[in-house]
């Protein structure tokens, strides 16, 4: 019913850390995903994708049907009205628990929330963002640009960007934007971006965490009879190709 991918580069995958609490949704719908980044500042960034019922209503295997559907599951005292409202609700206990447990927030996707009309689920959205003390990087980078909008079709600025106050107080954003053009990438949707500046975003530290590595991988034969002659076969496939060679301690690919 839902689904989100964080991309970590490997630069940044070294302050990476899997938490102690699990912060994705909760619910198991696939509304958003987290990626917590540990320095001096600890941070979790949220990448999200909201449900819409724009046209969908009466399809039993999209987004909405099956979220409506699930939500006689959710408890009384914690259903909303719809799955909008109840995104809204949870995401908003996300944040919460990972201010306790002293992170701040980068919040990014599409929210399929319309920062450009005032109906009611954009008005409580408005309201948890301001609640959290987050801001939306678009307006605060480019305060007087008067027609932001990511979804060119009828030009509704649903995707976004929401940063924790404090992390803009410290100058960890360094720029915001859309990119309009679509040159680089097929979408529907505008790309949003922000620069940042890991120092600012993470504080300072005096030694770096481990360096991701990947992970080695080394093909073994299982059967000791059969080993010289899967040595042999693989050596054979193996020799020049883009000057890969073996190590004699086991069939390990090396790069020039």
């Amino acid at each position: 019913m839902g689904g989100i991918t964080i991309a970590v580069h490997p630069i940044v995958a070294r302050y990476t850390i899997k938490p102690k609490h699990n912060f994705d949704d909760p619910r198991g719908w696939g509304r958003w995903t987290t990626v917590c980044l540990h320095g001096k500042i600890k941070q979790i960034i949220i990448g999200t994708y909201g449900p819409t019922g724009s046209g969908t209503d009466t399809d039993k295997e999209s987004m909405w049907a099956i979220q409506t559907d699930q939500m006689k599951t959710v408890p009384t005292e914690q259903r909303k009205s719809n799955p909008t409202f109840q995104y809204i609700h949870d995401i908003q206990l996300c944040i919460q628990q990972a201010k306790k447990l002293n992170y701040e927030v980068i919040l990014i996707g599409d929210t399929n929330i319309n920062l450009r009309n005032d109906k009611r689920p954009t008005g409580k959205w408005l309201s948890v963002m301001k609640d959290s003390q987050m801001h939306i990087t678009m307006k605060t980078w480019w305060p007087r640009e008067p027609h932001i909008h990511t979804f060119p079709k009828n030009e509704t600025w649903i995707d976004q960007i929401w940063v924790s106050e404090a992390a803009f107080q410290r100058g960890a954003i360094t720029a915001a934007g859309i990119e309009m053009s679509r040159t680089e990438y097929n979408s529907d949707h505008y790309m949003v971006g922000i620069r940042v500046n890991f120092t600012a975003l993470l504080g300072k530290m005096t030694k770096l965490t481990d360096r991701y590595t990947e992970r080695k991988r080394t093909v073994r034969c299982a059967v000791p009879k059969s080993k010289a002659l899967y040595k042999e076969t693989a050596m054979k496939r193996w020799e020049g190709k883009g000057g890969r060679t073996l190590k004699k301690n086991g069939l390990k690919r090396q790069r020039n």
